[in-house]
């Protein structure tokens, strides 16, 4: 009866242990490459913004009055870019060259990476 009872503890050690502390969970989370350009200023009226790389327009956007100026261009990763701010009063255009970082929003060796980068343009 003995023998019995130490196999049916050991087996029920088994069944109910945790996984190695060498084992990686991975979550899902997606990201994907891109560049961010947020407009730094209170804008008190609309404004046009236009992303150049080299002569191509990779992105366009409006912003309004007293909400948040920003958008995410995905897909894209320049290694330098233009930025036109355009309003009734005149245009700022300016030149960046971003700095992307590498993202790995499941941990450091799981899947996906992707590089990213934000620029900032201030409007006076």
């Amino acid at each position: 009866m003995r023998n019995w009872m130490g196999t049916v503890l050991v087996g029920l050690t088994a069944c109910t242990s945790q996984p190695a502390p060498s084992e990686q969970v991975c979550t899902l989370i997606g990201c994907s490459d891109g560049l961010r350009v947020e407009i730094s200023s209170t804008l008190a009226q609309p404004a046009t913004v236009t992303v150049r790389a080299g002569n191509q327009i990779i992105g366009t956007f409006r912003c309004d009055p007293g909400n948040p100026c920003t958008t995410f261009i995905e897909n894209q990763t320049p290694a330098s870019v233009n930025v036109t701010v355009e309003v009734s009063g005149g245009t700022v255009n300016r030149n960046y060259t971003p700095e992307y970082q590498t993202a790995r929003p499941n941990g450091a060796n799981c899947p996906p990476e992707c590089r990213q980068a934000t620029v900032t343009v201030s409007v006076s």
